[in-house]
């Protein structure tokens, strides 16, 4: 991260009886090689136009070390951070908002994306609570890292983080938990012509509707860069644990690229995997996704495996390599993957109702024993880096989120 090893030029304190009463007025004394440091306490909205460091000085907003942290909210939005570039933010609390959690964006110039942006341990939690409110609003935002945040129940239909526009991103060691029995809420959802975000290591319970949304539906007005003609593209879903929730995963106007491997899924409502186009006058249509080398646990209120629906190009998806388990039906067997629309979906590499052998799944500690059949069965993948525990995958690679090399 851009932030490693920088030694910060000079502290600006914030709180009662410190340098500056509020956030707000800390920011505009603020100069590249500042850290903003926010002592205990309850603050409101803060609204922060172009806090700008350099790539040799960023400036950071960070909880103060040793106290309680810093709480922001009873408003409509807790930070609005318009143009940021090289900031870092670390450590904060934000709830009770009646819109966004957190809202970053480009100011509106397509030209000039926001970042890069580092957001590190927050948490952010009971937004909303109703309607299409984020925890964490992303627009036109390129160069970021999502990294060990806390994302506890967000607007009913909105998203943990919602990006619209945006590149370059990892989302990495994050938790995401919403209220069980949302059908219409987000976890995370990359749309309006996103592209190159990797969603890596994070635990998402009961996300809602959809657990991460490859794509969306946008207005052609928020599209960036304009024209781009996907919602999304390259957006890569690897290494997390899904439990509950209507569908884990679903691919909604994304283009080829788009990728969901060594996931482990426990026990979705209705399907796995949605295959859909909300945008059917975009082309080109939801095409090309490649869903490998999961490890899969279903039980008896699943309704179909994969849920398709119309404008979409679902034949030229490619289901390789997966584990599927269905918890309650001893005798389930599967050739092509099942879904509602009637069209074959072919996999290869499959293992069918076998017991993944996690070692305490009441306890969702979904680590594989040693006698897993998921260990070492998975095939080459490019874009394999490290398991949920940020261990790197053998050779070959174990099923899902966690590696377990053979013998150990």
């Amino acid at each position: 991260m851009f932030d490693d090893g920088f030694v910060w030029r000079r502290d600006l304190h914030v709180g009662a009886g410190r340098d500056f009463a509020t956030l707000g007025e800390a920011a505009r004394a603020a100069a590249p090689g500042d850290r903003i440091v926010v002592h205990a306490g309850r603050y409101g909205a803060n609204y922060l136009e172009r806090l700008q460091g350099t790539e040799a000085a960023p400036i950071a907003i960070v909880a103060a070390a040793g106290e309680a942290p810093p709480v922001f909210g009873e408003a409509g939005e807790a930070l609005h951070l318009v143009d940021p570039a090289w900031v870092v933010l670390d450590g904060l609390v934000v709830e009770n908002c009646t819109d966004n959690g957190i809202n970053i964006d480009d100011g509106g110039d397509y030209a000039t994306p926001a970042g890069p942006l580092i957001a590190r341990n927050l948490e952010i939690r009971d937004i909303g609570p109703s309607g299409n409110r984020d925890g964490l609003k992303l627009s036109g935002l390129d160069r970021f890292v999502i990294y060990r945040c806390r994302f506890l129940r967000w607007g009913d239909g909105g998203s943990g983080i919602d990006m619209v526009g945006c590149h370059d991103g990892r989302i990495v060691g994050n938790v995401f938990e919403h209220t069980p029995g949302n059908t219409e809420a987000n976890a995370v959802q990359a749309k309006g012509g996103s592209r190159d975000v990797e969603i890596r290591g994070n635990r998402i319970r009961h996300a809602g509707g959809r657990g991460v949304n490859l794509g969306g539906s946008t207005g052609d007005a928020y599209f960036r860069p304009p024209g781009v003609g996907y919602e999304a593209s390259d957006i890569r879903v690897v290494a997390n644990v899904f439990v509950g929730g209507q569908a884990p995963v679903a691919f909604v106007g994304c283009e080829d690229e788009c990728l969901v491997a060594h996931n482990t899924i426990v026990r979705p409502e209705r399907w796995v995997l949605r295959i859909l186009n909300e945008r059917p006058d975009l082309t080109p249509l939801t095409r090309g996704g490649r869903f490998l080398f999961n490890v899969v646990v279903v039980d008896s209120a699943l309704r179909t495996f994969a849920n398709v629906g119309p404008n979409t190009d679902p034949a030229s998806f490619a289901f390789a390599g997966n584990l599927w388990f269905h918890a309650d039906d001893p005798g389930f067997a599967m050739t092509d993957v099942p879904n509602d629309a009637g069209t074959p979906l072919a996999q290869s590499d499959a293992l069918v109702q076998q017991d993944p052998r996690f070692v305490d799944a009441d306890a969702e500690d979904f680590h594989l024993r040693a006698d897993s059949p998921a260990i070492g069965r998975a095939g080459p993948l490019a874009e394999r880096s490290v398991d949920f525990d940020e261990r790197c995958y053998g050779n070959p690679a174990s099923l899902g989120a966690f590696e377990r090399s053979a013998g150990t």
